[in-house]
């Protein structure tokens, strides 16, 4: 697995976390880092308490922290986190934009969803813009779309 990086902010007592990583990395579809994720759900009291301080998000393509020529890993976490730390703004959605090799020019954007949510083509509209995907909830039937808030 690619590294999972994580950051952390120290501008309050309490840290807002946003782990991050390829959600394809050497084939394991995000597993260790979802263990990983899980388990500080398991310590920290549970998804709703974990969610107060901390975000998972799987960036599809990623490869090794950006490298990637398939994904929308240009991401710009540090105004996610400022954000959330400065403003009470926590993070449900990130938009990552994919960066052509040939052109280092960000391209199409994409959104990225806190896990456990992920983003899924809606079936109709331009693939190559944000607002044609959709959250859905793995673990609600057969992927069905979840409502934004």
């Amino acid at each position: 697995m690619g590294p999972a990086i994580l950051i952390c902010s120290s501008s309050s007592p309490w840290a807002e976390i946003i782990f991050y990583g390829d959600w394809d990395a050497a084939g394991t579809k995000g597993g260790p880092l979802i263990d990983y994720y899980k388990e500080v759900e398991s310590v920290a009291g549970g998804e709703r308490e974990v969610r107060t301080f901390a975000r998972l998000f799987l960036v599809p393509g990623m490869d090794h922290c950006g490298s990637g020529v398939r994904g929308p890993s240009d991401i710009d976490y540090l105004t996610y986190l400022e954000n959330w730390a400065e403003k009470g703004q926590a993070p449900d959605v990130l938009v990552g934009r994919h960066v052509s090799k040939q052109e280092s020019t960000p391209e199409y954007p994409r959104p990225i969803f806190a896990y456990p949510i992920e983003a899924r083509y809606k079936g109709s509209g331009n693939a190559t813009e944000a607002s044609s995907f959709v959250p859905v909830d793995p673990r609600v039937g057969n992927g069905e779309r979840r409502r934004q808030r």
